[in-house]
């Protein structure tokens, strides 16, 4: 398994640059991804459920575990950067598993979703659930359900660090002033609902010009 890999060795220098960033003067990236790690699950013990079959869910330990998480840090007296950091680890850890779960590859709109709530703590998550799956299976792990994690990681570490202006933070097509002078719309929330709308239409590769932009906010309006 661990040969397989090599489909991430391109990434090799980004990831080194990536965990040697300091969150925190003193303090990288690195450091609290090994602390995130060991706190990720630290919601499933009071979300822990029986099923009618016997089996144990965990439902919603994501969520619990972020806050957990965030006060564990504040007791170490981590920074505020570091306390965010690690809580988006934890609460998002799960999110990688829509694209595993799939028989096709990640689309686009799908990692743009991605980081559009884990941000730069993405490309941890994908590693730490690359090292969740080996933890988990062991020697039962199967090719098949490896070469899904691998290519996630692939698509995300793809997406953020070769397509990132493209896939994960396109240009904006239009913004508030030409939503108001072209559609007379009035500022409010209704503008930025539309303009989050196109912005992932753009990721997703449905949207790639100012006149398409337009038809797509005509569409929706």
């Amino acid at each position: 398994m661990n040969q397989d890999l090599s489909l991430l060795d391109r990434f090799a220098q980004e990831i080194k640059a990536y965990f040697g960033e300091e969150v925190t003067p003193g303090r990288s990236k690195h450091s609290l991804m090994l602390l995130g790690a060991l706190l990720h699950d630290i919601g499933k013990p009071t979300t822990m459920t029986v099923g009618d079959n016997g089996r144990l869910h965990f439902f919603g330990h994501e969520s619990v575990g972020a806050n957990l998480a965030w006060e564990a840090a504040k007791k170490m007296q981590l920074s505020n950067a570091e306390c965010h950091w690690l809580r988006k680890l934890v609460k998002y850890h799960l999110h990688l598993l829509p694209m595993i779960t799939q028989d096709e590859q990640p689309t686009r709109r799908m990692i743009f979703r991605f980081f559009d709530k884990a941000g730069d703590v993405g490309v941890a998550i994908a590693l730490l659930t690359l090292s969740d799956t080996l933890g988990t299976y062991g020697n039962n792990l199967s090719r098949e359900l490896w070469r899904r994690n691998l290519t996630a990681a692939n698509a995300v570490m793809s997406a953020w660090w070769q397509d990132k202006h493209v896939i994960v933070d396109p240009e904006p097509l239009l913004d508030g002033d030409n939503l108001q002078s072209i559609f007379g719309l009035k500022p409010g929330k209704r503008i930025g609902k539309l303009l989050s709308a196109l912005k992932e239409a753009q990721a997703a590769g449905e949207v790639n010009s100012q006149e398409e932009a337009i038809n797509f906010i005509q569409s929706r309006l």
